[in-house]
């Protein structure tokens, strides 16, 4: 239980999760690298299971500005033309949104698990998953060799993807395990689609409906932009 005025810090939950792993391989002479494997899987769905809750909720509270702008913004955002707005490759999008979001729903229910899981590799692996789930269906639809499907066909989909989801905190979620995964998980694959992932977030979260007025219309753009504005003093005044 945390004490009032006590702040849990990602690096502690690290340490200690490592300390827990080494004190057990010790004590019970396990060397097997499968049961090491298995032992950090249960230790960290143990401890991130108990300290979750305290570290998102300070977490969000830095993060809740961020997020505001992110969930004001992809509900305009969503309403783009898939190819001159969202800047989606032709041949892996369909005629319209609805077609396009049925296509990709597989996809934007797996990122909406973001916000049940508590382990920071289980979700670095959900990203990949959403990643991997718009490459097979996107070259599916194109009837292209998944080597045609890079980061610039990838990203414009994750925005399109997250703009569709039901997703509340996703900065809040980036910064979670952003701080409290390995160096070896950022390191790897995860991390470049982690990557790939805080780029679709930060480009819904900056847009600029003045930018877009072309296809929003001048009046609706200006409204959309003051609006914008204020909650971009909200997160400035917070800073």
């Amino acid at each position: 239980q945390q004490d009032e005025g006590y702040k849990v810090e990602p690096s502690d939950v690290i340490t200690f999760i490592d300390y827990l792993e080494n004190f057990i391989c010790s004590r019970f002479q396990i060397s097997s690298f499968e049961h090491q494997v298995c032992l950090t899987t249960l230790l960290q769905g143990f401890v991130f299971g108990k300290v979750s809750s305290v570290l998102f909720r300070e977490i969000s509270e830095q993060k809740k500005c961020d997020d505001m702008l992110f969930r004001y913004n992809r509900t305009w955002i969503s309403t783009l033309p898939l190819v001159e707005g969202l800047a989606l490759d032709q041949k892996f999008a369909c005629e319209n949104h609805t077609k396009t979001r049925k296509l990709y729903q597989n996809a934007i229910d797996c990122i909406g698990n973001l916000e049940f899981l508590t382990v920071p590799a289980d979700m670095l692996l959900c990203i990949f998953e959403t990643t991997r789930l718009l490459a097979s269906y996107g070259c599916g639809w194109a009837n292209v060799n998944a080597n045609e499907f890079n980061a610039d066909n990838l990203t414009p989909l994750l925005v399109f993807v997250l703009c569709c989801s039901d997703l509340a905190i996703p900065h809040t979620i980036l910064s979670f395990v952003t701080s409290l995964s390995s160096l070896e998980d950022v390191s790897s694959e995860l991390g470049y689609y982690l990557v790939c992932f805080e780029v679709a977030l930060t480009f819904i979260t900056n847009a600029n409906p003045f930018t877009f007025r072309e296809f929003l219309g001048m009046e609706k753009s200006i409204v959309l932009k003051m609006e914008l504005d204020r909650i971009q003093n909200l997160r400035n005044q917070k800073e």
